[in-house]
């Protein structure tokens, strides 16, 4: 049941998404400390989200803070750090870590029987984990028999539930955050996403148990 009113303390801007038209924000304070220029600006930014209101508004009913540049500490992932470009990173980087680097490419040239270098021309290898990586190659080169009609989810979708199956149960992917089936499902209903609007796709995965919540989940793996 939707929500006409919402009445939050500063939490709502803990990674909370609603979908909100317009927020009144009545104090520049977090108990007794100012508000930050970030946190203010989170905060705004609540506005107008979630594919139902692309454009809100936000009312402060009291001043402001001074805008401030903002540096935010992001750290590197210990699974995406395998990915790095070693020589380019090689002052940022410790001992260990530049070790880590080196084998799991060495690794995955003895599997391949090609360089890193030349795998990283293919951009989706940069946003995939290691890990799912080296169980492709494996799976792939322990039994290509199973993976000769991959070619088949570039034909009509009627193939590809049956090759998409294949490939999850085979290499088995980790930290995908969803059943492998559920992931299939949104799959198969997201092709339309270019002709059908994202209500009407909602409304296909109820057919498959799956609702909005499923749906903005998966749709983001």
């Amino acid at each position: 049941m939707p929500l006409n009113i919402i009445v939050s303390t500063s939490s709502i801007i803990e990674g909370v998404n609603t979908c909100t038209k317009n927020i009144i924000l009545w104090s520049n304070r977090i108990s007794n400390s100012m508000l930050s220029f970030f946190t203010y600006r989170n905060i705004m930014g609540r506005t107008g989200r979630m594919f139902k209101y692309f454009v809100g508004e936000a009312f402060l009913l009291e001043r402001p803070p001074e805008e401030e540049a903002v540096v935010l500490d992001l750290e590197l992932q210990e699974e995406a750090s395998l990915l790095l470009d070693e020589d380019e990173f090689a002052n940022e980087l410790s001992s260990d870590e530049l070790s880590r680097i080196i084998n799991f490419k060495n690794k995955m040239a003895d599997l391949l029987g090609v360089k890193y270098s030349e795998l990283k021309n293919i951009q989706e290898l940069d946003a995939s984990e290691s890990s799912n990586l080296q169980r492709i190659a494996y799976a792939v080169l322990s039994n290509p028999s199973k993976f000769t009609n991959v070619n088949l989810l570039n034909a009509e979708y009627k193939y590809w539930e049956s090759q998409l199956n294949n490939i999850f149960y085979s290499i088995k992917p980790t930290s995908l955050g969803a059943k492998y089936s559920d992931i299939i499902k949104v799959l198969l209903v997201i092709r339309n996403n270019w002709i059908k609007e994202i209500p009407e796709i909602i409304t296909e995965l109820e057919d498959f148990d799956l609702n909005i919540d499923d749906f903005f989940k998966i749709e983001r793996l």
